[in-house]
């Protein structure tokens, strides 16, 4: 009776071990995720062209993958530990942003459109995208007629301060889109990138009253992006060296100074 007891009791810790390292195994496997891109490219001269998927880190593009368009297709897939921010490249030309995340990708490269989507944050980006091109093609349309607007008019000064109003209508709209779509997506990929493709293009970022409102809303997580960190970083010590009456510093400066 004792014996079985024994043997009883070594199985019910076998399988609590098991069961511990499956759980492990389960949790661990578990925040991998598999994508698989589609492309259709039919723009002139793409045929046989080689596209590379690279994504930033830190300072430096790391390639990810790599397919040669063939017959105006190509594809991609593999396993990423969570979604991360990519670009599309022809050689060393970025041609479009994509989101790696779990899922099937469909990419359109044609004469009307260049777009990802199939997966949540990739249609999420390109809608947002579509909305600001629509807002930037109303910009050329404005400067186009706006050489002829003042030739037509018997007052160019009036006709000016009309251009400006429009201008700055536009401007406005665009702005509360983009604020509005990095306060949506704070917590992925999507919000931190689109802030640095808005605000940190600049070589000599400057805490503005824009940028100080989206960083003080905005979580920990957004907070704590490499690219966030080091651009806030710099922006407010640029911010200080005016008020010093000092030149503000590049984003390089540190890199190569401190």
């Amino acid at each position: 009776m004792h014996s079985i007891f024994v043997v009883l009791s070594m199985l019910c810790l076998i399988m609590r071990r098991l069961f511990y390292i499956f759980t492990v195994l389960l949790l661990t496997t578990s925040c991998k995720q598999n994508y698989t891109i589609e492309g259709s490219a039919t723009i002139f001269g793409l045929e046989g062209k080689k596209l590379f998927l690279r994504t930033l880190q830190k300072d430096k593009w790391i390639d990810l993958d790599s397919a040669d368009i063939v017959h105006c297709e190509f594809k991609m897939h593999g396993t990423i530990d969570s979604t991360v921010m990519a670009s599309l490249f022809l050689d060393n030309q970025n041609i479009m942003p994509i989101v790696l995340e779990k899922g099937r990708i469909k990419i359109t490269m044609d004469n009307e459109e260049i777009t990802a989507r199939g997966t949540i944050l990739n249609n999420t980006l390109y809608e947002y995208i579509g909305l600001k091109n629509n807002i930037e093609a109303q910009f050329d349309e404005l400067s186009r007629n706006r050489t002829q607007r003042m030739i037509e008019s018997a007052s160019i000064r009036r006709t000016h301060n009309e251009f400006m109003e429009e201008y700055n209508e536009l401007n406005d709209k665009l702005k509360r889109l983009t604020d509005s779509f990095i306060q949506r997506n704070y917590e992925n990929v999507l919000g931190p990138n689109l802030f640095m493709m808005s605000y940190g293009t600049t070589n000599y970022p400057l805490l503005t009253p824009d940028v100080k409102s989206i960083v003080d809303k905005a979580p920990i997580e957004f907070k704590n992006n490499y690219f966030i960190k080091q651009f806030v970083s710099k922006a407010k010590e640029n911010t200080s060296r005016l008020k010093d009456h000092n030149r503000p510093h590049s984003m390089e400066y540190n890199a190569i100074y401190q």
